[in-house]
């Protein structure tokens, strides 16, 4: 079984930390985050993973090599401008079906979310419906029925996609796409050389008539893409508030790496120290970050800590303001 991992994004909302490594490599309880995804995907029984990249895509591969699952196949491959979802999956389909037999089933995630779904029932439900594709879905609480995904949830298809067709059958259920699907191989040959895989592929698919699957799922989902959600995200998966099955909470709330360095008088209240790290005496971090090798000799809440200086980042309003120093 193959696999495609999205890791080409700009991460734009991530800034200032996206300057310095690609969103999907970022720290995330002590390894890059889309390192969660490939393990997943390797439970699930997946061989070959391609991993489209851009923004400081000849980063990535170092970043996630020494964390890739044993026997993975893992490649890369580079987009020189961006070509969204589906013409992502277009420009990666000599890599992902190199050597596949002809009923090769691909599964699709993105490098950037915490989320480990039943892989095995979206696709054991894939095939039993012999669908075109899959989709993995979330119910959506308190939808007023204009969802961008309806399902029939008892037949686990989706029949309506983005309000259109624009009358809808009864009974559909409005759920969100969490960005995981299965595709059949032939579901290939309908990617645009560019573009959304949802507003033309699947678009297409449901004005056809073809079978799409839809699984609900609510396994722990968490989107890591704003500063945030970003250090929020890390320390509930620290604090075992955010459940993974790749991450250990940590000792009182903190994980820190087994080689870090913490002097004896400093304290750790939710924090996340990275490989290689040091905390100096007396310091207080709560609330914090620290990425590898990164030396902190001041206090320090709320923040992101890396080697071009700390991140600041704020709550509600100020949820995005960041300062360095």
């Amino acid at each position: 079984m193959r696999a495609m991992l999205f890791a080409a994004g700009l991460g734009t909302r991530l800034r200032p930390l996206t300057d310095e490594r690609p969103k999907p490599g970022v720290p995330v309880a002590l390894r890059p985050l889309a390192s969660l995804a490939l393990a997943h995907l390797a439970r699930a029984g997946v061989e070959r993973v391609v991993v489209n990249t851009h923004h400081l895509g000849a980063s990535l591969p170092g970043l996630l090599r020494p964390h890739a699952p044993s026997g993975i196949d893992l490649q890369f491959v580079q987009e020189s401008a961006l070509l969204g979802t589906g013409g992502g999956l277009r420009h990666a389909a000599r890599a992902l079906f190199e050597g596949a037999a002809s009923d090769e089933l691909v599964v699709v995630m993105n490098g950037d979310v915490v989320f480990a779904p039943d892989l095995a029932r979206a696709i054991a439900h894939h095939q039993s419906i012999d669908a075109i594709a899959t989709m993995v879905v979330r119910a959506t609480p308190g939808s007023d029925g204009h969802g961008a995904v309806e399902i029939d949830a008892a037949a686990g298809r989706v029949k309506r996609l983005h309000r259109l067709p624009d009358v809808a059958p009864p009974g559909l259920l409005p759920v969100t796409f969490t960005g995981v699907h299965v595709l059949s191989r032939r579901a290939l040959a309908d990617m645009p050389a560019e573009g959304c895989i949802a507003r033309n592929a699947y678009r297409a698919w449901i004005d056809r008539g073809e079978r799409v699957g839809a699984v609900l799922d609510e396994s722990p989902w968490r989107d890591l893409g704003s500063l945030r959600e970003y250090l929020d995200g890390n320390l509930d998966l620290a604090g075992g508030l955010l459940a993974s099955p790749y991450v250990t909470p940590g000792l009182n709330g903190s994980l820190v790496a087994t080689d870090a360095r913490v002097a004896s008088s400093a304290r750790l209240d939710r924090c996340v120290i990275g490989p290689g790290a040091s905390i100096g005496a007396g310091v207080h971090l709560k609330g914090v970050v620290v990425w590898d090798g990164v030396c902190v000799a001041e206090d320090a809440h709320d923040a992101v800590i890396t080697s071009r200086g700390v991140v600041r980042v704020g709550r509600g309003a100020l949820a995005e303001s960041t300062a360095s120093g």
